[in-house]
Formats: C-alpha cells, structure tokens, sequence
C-alpha cells in the first residue's frame, strides 16, 4: 500500500484520486479555496429542477443534497462556500475557485 497526494479539487483531481483509491493506494487531496462536493447525480438533480425553480432554491437543494450524501466535510478541512454551487458556476464559470 502506498500515499499519494493529489493537488487538485476539481474534476479530475476528484476522479483520480478516487480511482487511485480503487486499486489500493491511500489517497489526500490538497485544496486552497473553499468548494462543494456534488457528485453527479446531485449536479443532473439540480439541472431538472432549474427548469422549474429559481436558482436560489435549486442551490439549496444541492447543498442540502451534499450534506445528506456526504456529511460534514470540515473535520476534514474541506469547508463549503457561503455562495451556492450554481451561482458559483454562474459568477466565476465553474463549480469551485
């Protein structure tokens, strides 16, 4: 069994470390900025219910969604963003920072 550091949190960080993760290795994930963590089943959720909700609430769902899926990530130093998942893809063009 081995360590290996990945140094990105966006999509393909996220992928390889999970599959470095599937074939043994230990893995950590260095990220500078605050991020949500969707998967894809929450993001295709979001996009369904964009065609009949506002943003706003959408984005609440998601962060809803992520917490239920994935629990509170500050113990382990990944902290969310106060402004919402698609705002931020709406603002800044992607998802994190």
């Amino acid at each position: 069994m081995f360590w290996l550091l990945v140094v990105d949190c966006g999509n393909s960080g996220m992928e390889i470390a999970l599959d470095l993760s599937n074939f043994g290795a230990k893995t950590a994930i260095v990220v500078r900025n605050l991020l949500h963590i969707l998967n894809k089943k929450i993001v295709n959720t979001g996009l369904i219910l964009l065609k009949y909700l506002p943003r706003y609430i959408v984005d609440a769902v998601l962060v809803t969604l992520s917490k239920q899926t994935f629990g509170d990530m500050s113990k382990f130093g990944i902290n969310r963003p106060k402004e919402g998942p698609l705002y931020m893809k709406w603002k800044y063009g992607k998802y994190n920072c």
